[in-house]
């Protein structure tokens, strides 16, 4: 039962998150509940754990939302990074770490996105979502070879993430095919 009200816990505090305080109660408790479904069922479908599952959606939950992904693809994404690595916290630090390299990269990061045919500004200027870049990544990341990737994801994503945003994009058309099925099934 202590893990469970854990788990619970962990649940609502993301509703929290991701819906904002000001919501009635109702909306999170409905949020908390969809967010333990889709836990749930990324559990089952995939080798990740729960326990790493949950840890890791209540590290990443804060900035979630802000990314662009539902929670569907934040599930989906997160068990990509923990099948390999194990650590839903481990694998919630580097999809941090990567989702904030792709909001306002440095120079050199830019230039590695522009050189793979990647833009991380709209034609007006405006960033383009953390979700719209990763799709366009994902594509480009997956033309090159081991080396150039690698190279890559060091400068855009850090050399500490660099493996982790290799796997997630490496992974992104599964990820997102996982996706739809949670927002089928759970």
């Amino acid at each position: 039962r202590e893990t469970t009200d854990v788990i619970e816990r962990l649940c609502i505090e993301a509703a929290l998150e991701i819906t904002g305080a000001e919501v009635p109660a109702g909306d999170v408790v409905r949020e908390a509940q969809h967010i333990g479904d889709v836990l749930n069922k990324t559990a089952d479908l995939t080798k990740s754990s729960f326990g790493e599952l949950a840890t890791g959606f209540a590290d990443l939950s804060p900035i979630a939302k802000q990314t662009g992904l539902s929670i569907e693809e934040t599930f989906a994404l997160l068990s990509k990074v923990i099948d390999v690595f194990g650590s839903g916290s481990e694998a919630a630090n580097g999809l941090k770490s990567g989702f904030l390299s792709l909001v306002d990269p440095s120079k050199e990061a830019a230039a590695a996105m522009q050189a793979l045919g990647v833009e991380y500004k709209n034609s007006d200027g405006s960033l383009k979502s953390v979700k719209q870049v990763l799709a366009d990544l994902a594509p480009a990341f997956n033309k090159v070879d081991d080396s150039q990737r690698l190279a890559a994801a060091s400068t855009i994503f850090g050399k500490d993430h660099a493996a982790k945003m290799v796997q997630v994009l490496g992974t992104y058309n599964d990820a997102m095919a996982l996706a739809d099925k949670l927002n089928r099934e759970a």
